[in-house]
């Protein structure tokens, strides 16, 4: 089973795929203009509408032993405690993958959480590619 196949109408659009990325965003322009920078990259993309579609994905990667994303990027209308107890959640369990949150609004004791769970990173929207391209550099090298 691929990948692909998890995610049925939200196809990969990649090129070489060095690395595969998970993106879920629910702005259509983000979602496009995030996907098209890691295309442009070289690297193999798949665009989720929700944070509920990503759910599903991982859940379904976890259960078929598919290959892990090596970085998940998730547009957050505003940081609540509960996105970061889902990242808390995820390392307690051994999920290791880096996340780059893409959010409006994240107070400074959320971005500390964040922090402290690791392997991950909050920039602020709006954000340019370069910045984008910065913060997944800097996730996956931690």
């Amino acid at each position: 089973m691929a990948l692909d196949s998890v995610v049925g109408s939200r196809p990969a659009r990649r090129r070489t795929g060095s690395q595969r990325i998970l993106v879920a965003e629910d702005d259509v322009q983000t979602r496009e203009q995030v996907v098209d920078a890691f295309v442009e990259d070289d690297h193999e993309v798949f665009g989720l509408e929700s944070g509920d579609d990503l759910a599903e994905c991982l859940t379904l990667v976890a259960r078929h032993f598919l290959r892990a994303p090596d970085l998940v990027a998730v547009g957050i209308p505003m940081m609540r405690h509960s996105d970061v107890s889902a990242l808390e959640g995820l390392r307690e369990v051994g999920w290791t993958t880096p996340v780059v949150f893409m959010t409006w609004f994240a107070p400074l004791h959320v971005r500390r959480r964040i922090v402290r769970a690791g392997s991950a990173v909050v920039i602020a929207k709006p954000f340019d590619v370069a910045e984008l391209r910065s913060a997944a550099a800097h996730v996956c090298a931690t």
